[in-house]
This record gives C-alpha cells, sequence and structure tokens, in this order.
C-alpha cells in the first residue's frame, strides 16, 4: 500500500500560478513536466475553497521545476508531521 500524503494550504493557488507564468509556461506546458493535465494545474490554481490540497511529493516536483521553495520548508515538516500523527 502506497500513502500518499497532501498538505492543504492557503494561497499556494496563486503561487503556483506566479510561478508558473514567470516561466512563461501554460497550465498545459506545466501540466506535461508533472504528468499531469492543464486541467489539474487550473484545479491547484482555482484554489476554490481557499484551501488547496496538494501531494507533498507533486509540490516538490513543483519546487523543482521553479526553482524556488513554495512553501518555507519548516512549515512543511511541520505539516507532514501533524499529518503523520492525524493518521495514527
Amino acid at each position: 500500500m502506497i500513502t500518499v500524503f497532501t498538505l492543504q494550504v492557503t494561497g499556494l493557488g496563486e503561487k503556483i500560478r506566479k510561478s508558473r507564468e514567470a516561466l512563461g509556461l501554460s497550465q498545459k506546458e506545466l501540466g506535461e513536466k508533472l504528468g499531469l493535465t492543464g486541467g489539474r494545474i487550473s484545479e491547484w490554481e482555482c484554489d476554490r475553497e481557499g484551501r488547496n490540497t496538494i501531494p507533498i511529493e507533486r509540490l516538490l516536483e513543483l519546487e523543482a521545476i521553479f526553482g524556488c521553495s513554495l512553501l518555507d520548508r519548516f512549515e512543511l515538516v511541520q505539516r507532514f508531521v501533524k499529518n503523520l500523527s492525524n493518521e495514527s
């Protein structure tokens, strides 16, 4: 069984959109780099409820593509530990 850890992050969609646009990538192009559809990128960017849920692995892939951190590393570790404790 594979466990997928996700994070709920307020404002992450806006950070993804700004970073994508700064690189001149379309949602489709970014999706292709991640093996996803442009629709999935759109969902992340829309952040309709103000709290975006994204797998940690995808967040790290996005950071590698963008060449910057979308979240403070300390915050990322805190959220990961909180998720682990909630699953116990």
